[in-house]
């Protein structure tokens, strides 16, 4: 598998310093080394193409809850814009955002998680990473990276699925808060400058009054300091009574996690550099990846049109041919021509079963039709941006058929996602992995009735 998909790089800056990690990944199992921004070896992966991702902390980019009342996830990906745009405290047209996968609620609605942050503080965070030399092609949620890493490193005990969950992530220059609910992200908090008091305060209203019980984790470079840690454990479980971990090589954590994201399937999975702040090498990889969907389209279109015409030319001959083989066998059997009526009864036959053929050509009508382009766009898009090697794609107006090899076992399920986006019911079939321990699979989509 290409190393464009089993290496990537996340860079935590710490003030002036900056903390580069480089993921690998080898199965399900990944491996981490420290790099140095300056090193070349950073620097040739990142100009071929390797994603290097950075983080922007929770206060310039937020991530609400967004829950809209519908079922159908369709729909509901419909408004939740518009219901994203009204929480924001700012137009929604200078932002860029994200929704990430929905699940649909017991009180017949569809909820999701939005990560949105401002066009000019994604590109401010750009122009951050500058000095170093380096140009990240992703920009992350803070927040979010730091729960999935810490639940990656850290799982959820057995009987504490139900157990509020906190992350303390200690930088030199910030700090972050991240709540939820066993593995359920809830929220993020960033602070400047905190004390105590303030991270009571935040942690009070996120925890809510009847809370007793938190297990509490710490990572980052501010948790490397151990005198930091013991006043922070003290003073938080004696309000919240819990564990307390701190996580390994905790100075490097963020660096690590954004790394991780690059190279595996999250359940969160973001990315605000997007749109007209895309990555040039990201754009021009997928834009590859369309064009040649379109070459094959446009291919299979030729194909058929030429396979139509000769069809075509091949049925009027034998029209011909049984005219002729008609009008002379009669003649030839009674001696004189049967005339107008009996040529025209024959002829009708004939006629309806060309028209009948024409069926045969409706799969060319379908191939260029705006609805089957635009799958085909959005499964080659998904393949551009997760990986996922795309062998075949065959469409017919109300099937979709899909044939590749997975990099993770999860991208079968959000490839399915993106043909029920399009309004159909997917079947997926997974086989065993490859030598290049990629996963071989098959996904027929069809459209609801």
């Amino acid at each position: 598998m290409s190393r464009l998909n089993q290496v990537g790089y996340g860079l935590d800056l710490q003030g002036d310093q900056q903390i580069v990690v480089r993921a690998t990944r080898r199965g399900t199992k990944l491996a981490y080394e420290p790099c140095a921004a300056t090193d070349q070896t950073v620097q040739d992966d990142v100009a071929r193409g390797c994603a290097l991702a950075v983080a922007m902390p929770p206060r310039q980019c937020l991530s609400p809850r967004l829950e809209a009342p519908y079922r159908s996830r369709s729909k509901a990906a419909k408004v939740f814009p518009t219901l994203l745009d009204i929480q924001l405290p700012f137009a929604l047209e200078d932002c860029v955002y994200e929704i990430l996968p929905e699940e649909v609620t017991q009180e017949s609605g569809t909820r999701a998680l939005a990560v949105v942050a401002r066009k000019s503080d994604v590109q401010e965070t750009i122009r951050r990473v500058a000095p170093t030399g380096l140009d990240p092609t992703r920009v992350d949620h803070e927040g979010i990276a730091v729960w999935t890493q810490s639940l990656r490193e850290v799982p959820v005990k057995e009987g504490s699925e139900t157990l509020p969950r906190v992350v303390i992530y200690l930088g030199k220059d910030r700090t972050t808060l991240v709540v939820g609910v066993g593995s359920r992200y809830e929220g993020a908090h960033g602070l400047i400058r905190p004390d105590l008091a303030t991270v009571r305060r935040l942690l009070r209203s996120s925890l809510g009054s009847d809370v007793s019980r938190v297990d509490w984790l710490c990572a980052g470079p501010g948790a490397s300091e151990e005198t930091v840690v013991d006043t922070l454990r003290e003073a938080l479980t004696s309000s919240w009574k819990g564990s307390f971990h701190t996580h390994d090589d905790t100075a490097a954590f963020l660096a690590r996690a954004l790394a991780a994201r690059c190279v595996i399937v999250d359940d969160l999975p973001c990315d605000l550099r997007v749109g007209e702040l895309t990555h040039p090498a990201v754009e021009s990889r997928a834009s590859g990846v369309v064009r040649k969907a379109a070459l094959l389209m446009l291919g299979a279109g030729i194909v058929m049109s030429a396979s139509g015409f000769i069809g075509r030319t091949m049925i009027d001959r034998r029209v011909d041919a049984a005219e002729q083989h008609y009008a002379s066998a009669v003649e030839r059997v009674l001696g004189y021509s049967p005339g107008a009526a009996r040529g025209e009864y024959a002829l009708r036959i004939v006629r309806e079963h060309v028209r009948s053929q024409q069926g045969e050509l409706e799969p060319l009508r379908d191939m260029f039709s705006g609805s089957l382009t635009g799958v085909i766009n959005d499964v080659a898009r998904f393949s551009a941006e997760q990986g996922v090697r795309i062998d075949s794609i065959g469409v017919r107006r109300k099937v979709v058929e899909c044939k590749g090899a997975l990099r993770e076992w999860g991208q079968g399920d959000k490839l399915g996602q993106v043909l029920e986006a399009r309004g159909y019911y997917w079947d997926l079939v997974r086989g065993d992995a490859l030598p290049d321990e990629s996963i071989p699979f098959s996904i027929e989509g069809r459209v609801r009735e």
